[in-house]
């Protein structure tokens, strides 16, 4: 055997949990998000909702549950992640029907703008 095929045996390091691999690469949720292989995708309507925390959460193959909360959402976020395990699903969701609602009174008459 050649020296080529020789350092070509050296086993390279597998990744298999994914946390593991990002945070040895420094990857933050932003670029992990779009590199990475989702589970599924699920429609929010799939979700159940919990009103007192404000929390999604869809059943995860671990047992566990997929968890995204409704702030996630009005920020644009679309990734449940899973808090026992390395997996991760993508919400298929409206995002205006998400968008934030604060509404702004208008000005009366006593109340001016002032330009600074």
């Amino acid at each position: 055997m050649g020296p080529f095929l020789q350092r070509r045996q050296v086993p390279l390091p597998v990744f298999l949990d994914t946390r593991r691999w990002l945070h040895l690469t420094g990857r933050d949720r932003e670029s992990r998000c779009d590199m990475s292989v989702f589970h599924d995708e699920v429609e929010i309507e799939d979700f159940e909702y919990d009103e007192d925390t404000e929390i999604y959460s869809y059943p995860c193959p671990c047992g566990d549950r997929f968890l995204i909360t409704r702030e996630d959402l009005e920020n644009g976020e679309d990734v449940a992640t899973c808090p026992s395990c390395s997996l991760i699903v993508k919400v298929i969701y409206d995002k205006e029907q998400f968008m934030c609602g604060e509404e702004i009174s208008p000005l009366t008459e006593s109340k001016k703008l002032v330009k600074c």
